[in-house]
């Protein structure tokens, strides 16, 4: 299995909603936190993708979709991801509320009052 994390910039710099780089607005945290120029901290969105491979695979000739320069070179240093939000207002809210503002571990789908997203893994559970 091959794993790929990419995880986006936790601090922003409270301002711009893009910039001319699509990066420069966004930075990352560091030990002590957001840096003075991004001083806005979000949750952390990463995600995780595996592709599976088997032992006839030959890694030289992986190439990524967005590895759309020279063929000559290795594949691979373009992986990147985006992320658009989508979530309903009134469940972000509670969300940022209960979970990112308490400090709490609201993964698989929970609010942090007692309540989960339908169609989650907790569904029925609670």
């Amino acid at each position: 299995m091959l794993d790929i994390l990419v995880v986006f910039p936790q601090c922003w710099d409270g301002v711009n909603l893009d910039s001319a780089d699509h990066k420069s607005h966004m930075a990352y945290a560091t030990g002590n936190g957001c840096p003075s120029t991004h001083p806005v901290a979000l949750a952390e969105v990463a995600y995780i993708v595996q592709y599976p491979i088997t032992a006839s695979d030959d890694p030289r000739s992986w190439r990524l979709s967005s590895d759309i320069y020279e063929t000559s070179k290795p594949g691979g240093y373009s992986m990147h991801a985006d992320w658009w939000n989508g979530w309903d207002p009134a469940i972000a809210k509670i969300w940022t509320e209960q979970c990112l503002n308490k400090g709490l571990d609201c993964h698989g789908g929970l609010l942090g009052d007692g309540r989960a997203l339908a169609g989650t893994y907790n569904e029925g559970t609670r």
